[in-house]
């Protein structure tokens, strides 16, 4: 398992899982990235199945056995995602995508959801995906891509393996413990947006792809452009005209 938010619910959470003999923690003394930790704990993890947890996901109840269920199941799968929640208990997204390229454009679409179902099939999976152990040689993560295109090429990987990638419905986590007064500093903290502009000039030179003209025009000419003062300035500004 891979993060878990540095508070201490999560290190309380971790100390409990070190306890069960079944299960292996892999911890790191200090920060090396979303996408190094990823590669290393794919490759010192032994064990048949793995969870890459993202560091700003919670666990709920009895959240990894309905997954685990469906890999043991169904042979062909060899990735599932879960429904993420936020923090006040509402459903945010299902944790899951496809992706389509058509002309050398990627289009993604984001799923509806069907509660009666145990799963929906997907091609790409996001925040908390479990691996069997057979599958992990079909997964990579660049340390040189900004979040969303680090997403974006492992979405890619993931559409052109030969597994099944499922989400499973009967599972969720929950997502980000902050407030919505609080969201303008904590995105301050987590996104940049001159990063993100960097980023998608190297994932459009890796897969020779392009996102639809809207996002290409965002992410080339206008990221590019935002830094933290005017981001705040645009933030004030929207909540002064909604006002």
């Amino acid at each position: 398992m891979q993060g878990g938010f540095l508070n201490e619910k999560a290190e309380n959470y971790f100390e409990s899982l070190e306890k069960r003999k079944n299960i292996e923690v892999i911890k790191l003394g200090k920060n090396i990235g979303v996408s190094a930790g990823r590669n290393l704990l794919l490759q010192k993890a032994k064990s048949s199945l793995t969870v890459v947890l993202d560091n700003d996901v919670y666990f709920t109840g009895d959240w990894l056995n309905p997954a685990s269920g469906i890999l043991e199941k169904n042979m062909d799968v060899g990735f599932v995602g879960f429904p993420r929640h936020k923090f006040n208990g509402k459903f945010e997204n299902l944790g899951g995508r496809n992706l389509e390229v058509n002309k050398n454009i990627l289009f993604v679409t984001t799923l509806k959801y069907r509660w009666d179902k145990e799963f929906i099939e997907v091609n790409d999976l996001c925040g908390v995906i479990l691996l069997r152990q057979e599958a992990k040689k079909d997964l990579a993560f660049d340390p040189q891509f900004a979040m969303a295109f680090s997403d974006l090429d492992k979405g890619l990987q993931l559409l052109r393996s030969k597994w099944k990638k499922v989400v499973c419905l009967r599972s969720r986590v929950i997502h980000d413990q902050v407030k919505d007064t609080d969201y303008l500093d904590y995105n301050l903290l987590r996104v940049n947006y001159p990063e993100f502009s960097r980023s998608y000039s190297k994932f459009r030179r890796k897969w020779e792809l392009r996102l639809p003209w809207k996002e290409h025009f965002k992410y080339s000419y206008v990221y590019p452009l935002i830094t933290p003062q005017i981001y705040k300035m645009l933030h004030k500004l929207k909540d002064m005209i909604i006002r």
